[in-house]
């Protein structure tokens, strides 16, 4: 590997916890990997010792980015660093988290033997201990098809993007999508053919707290979300307003009030779609709509007792005989242990 290669770290500061900032740089400046730029992308605020905390640390790769923004987010903060990043390599961290020490490592590793990978994600260890393998035993692929449903790029203070994909692709976060800025940013790697992947190995101890933007921006999320995922939809198929109310009524968080039948015949209208199109492989976008599909009812059987879309005709006639190795291979021990 090439020790040479600069990576620019992008690190948005903005009124964060003084102690937990000094973890996250103390746990980039003992990388294994050394040459990078760390880009403290700094919105000042009075009293915030902030300053003082970087300061701290007697490291030149260490530089102190003032946004200046009149109105900050984290989206609008990390453009500021896509403008002025040096590195043939971009990495996400966000200044509460802790990166294990290998991870410019191992990413770097990865990228420069795998060229065709525009972003590249890693698994994640909770601070308290428990481990959150993010999207790693997917294909770049499947990655991809699941934006259709929900944000399943990579974690993003995993994420490790290739600067030069970036700037010939005009990507930027878009400042408005706070929240779902991630999401909406993995959408347009992959409209512009680039192809998102993810390490099996953790390379970030992720911190949950109550001050975490996610946690303060929670009720605008849902909304941004579907955003994303209509974009995401058009992609495949045209469908009509309340076609793709129906669509974004596939969540997660509640009770499906729409017939297996107008579901299915959506999901027949993609698959149609993506044929002429010519967007993906027809076996893996079958392969994850089986997924998501019996996934989804047994989340209304036990949520909701509502046996309506495992009993549906569309999903055994359908995706007979895949559905029924996949149930059998990967999903009866995961409901019922």
């Amino acid at each position: 590997m090439n020790k040479d290669i600069l990576i620019s770290v992008l690190l948005p500061v903005y009124r964060v916890n003084t102690d937990y900032l000094h973890e996250c740089i103390q746990s980039l400046v003992t990388q294994t990997y050394s040459k990078f730029e760390l880009l403290v992308l700094y919105e000042p605020s009075e009293n915030d010792g902030i300053r003082e905390c970087i300061s701290s640390f007697n490291d030149e790769r260490i530089k102190i980015v003032e946004t200046n923004l009149k109105r900050w987010t984290l989206p609008a903060s990390l453009n500021v660093g896509l403008r002025v990043a040096k590195g043939k390599y971009m990495a996400r961290m966000d200044a509460d988290d802790i990166a294990l020490p290998r991870r410019f490592e191992l990413q770097l590793d990865y990228m420069e033997k795998h060229p065709d990978i525009a972003v590249l994600g890693g698994s994640t260890q909770y601070t308290s201990g428990k481990s959150h393998d993010v999207g790693a035993l997917m294909t770049s692929e499947e990655r991809a098809i699941r934006l259709l449903f929900r944000n399943d790029g990579v974690a993003h203070p995993t994420a490790f993007f290739r600067t030069d994909f970036f700037r010939n692709n005009n990507l930027w976060y878009l400042e408005d999508k706070g929240g779902a800025e991630d999401y909406y940013l993995w959408s347009q790697v992959v409209i512009c053919g680039g192809r998102i992947d993810c390490l099996k190995d953790k390379v970030l101890k992720y911190r949950i707290h109550d001050e975490q933007i996610v946690r303060r921006m929670a009720n605008k999320i849902p909304e941004l979300v579907n955003e994303v995922r209509i974009i995401q939809v058009k992609r495949y198929a045209e469908l009509t307003d309340d076609e793709i109310q129906c669509f974004l009524d596939w969540d997660y968080s509640k009770e499906y009030n729409h017939s297996a039948d107008q579901i299915g015949k959506i999901f027949n209208r993609i698959i149609e779609g993506n044929g002429i199109r010519n967007l993906y492989e027809p076996k893996t976008l079958k392969k994850v709509f089986i997924e998501r599909w019996f996934s989804y009812a047994m989340t209304q059987i036990k949520e909701y007792h509502k046996w309506d879309l495992i009993r549906s005709s569309f999903f055994w006639k359908s995706f007979y005989p895949v559905n029924m190795l996949y149930i059998l291979k990967h999903m009866i021990y995961k409901y019922l242990k």
